[in-house]
């Protein structure tokens, strides 16, 4: 056996304990940058996660947003055409009754009474408003004395301007107050009314 050297084999023990240790600490500090590595790659990907979450959640507070605006905007134009409609129609019918004068009551009943003849012959009968019944009770039995026509006078107190008017024996009635003329008139104006205003905010 050849005789070893103890100089050698310390120096070779101690070579030996080094290069492990060397090989140690590069595989620690490999394994070290791996997961730094790995650890970066996450907080990447996280971040990007949480990135694209936000701009999701702000795409879709925005169209919210601008979709209740959208909606309120509606709102308000469908509120001020109703607005504008209700006073249009307040003061129409305002119109309507005031354009119901004493003259203008006693001129229409004449000329329904006279186109009603010869039916007109059996009388007719007349509903007035308090108001109108007190001006007109002796006015209009007075006008219609030339056409030979009964009139049976009579207060309704659901009127308030103008008056009603139907045969002597029957219960059919013509309704000439004001918001039935104003209604049936309304039926014409207020589309026309509509379509301006859905113009104005087209």
């Amino acid at each position: 056996m050849a005789e070893i050297n103890l100089e050698e084999l310390i120096s070779r023990i101690k070579q030996d304990g080094v290069d492990s240790a060397r090989q140690e600490a590069q595989r620690i500090i490999d394994a070290a940058q791996e997961q730094a590595r790995q650890i970066q790659e996450q907080a990447r990907e996280q971040a990007g996660q949480a990135l694209e979450q936000a701009r999701k959640e702000t795409e879709q507070l925005r169209s919210n947003t601008q979709a209740e605006l959208q909606k309120a905007y509606r709102d308000t134009v469908l509120k001020l055409k109703e607005e504008i409609l209700e006073i249009f129609n307040r003061a129409f019918k305002q119109k309507v009754s005031q354009a119901f004068s004493v003259e203008t009551v006693r001129e229409m009943i004449v000329k329904i009474v006279q186109n009603w003849k010869p039916q007109a012959a059996q009388g007719v009968k007349l509903l007035l408003g308090e108001e109108d019944i007190r001006k007109l009770q002796a006015i209009i039995p007075a006008a219609l004395k030339e056409a030979a026509v009964q009139t049976e006078i009579k207060v309704d107190r659901a009127i308030t301007r103008g008056f009603r008017i139907g045969f002597k024996d029957e219960e059919v009635f013509y309704d000439f107050g004001d918001e039935a003329v104003a209604q049936a008139l309304g039926e014409f104006l207020t589309p026309a009314l509509k379509a301006v205003l859905d113009k104005a905010h087209d």
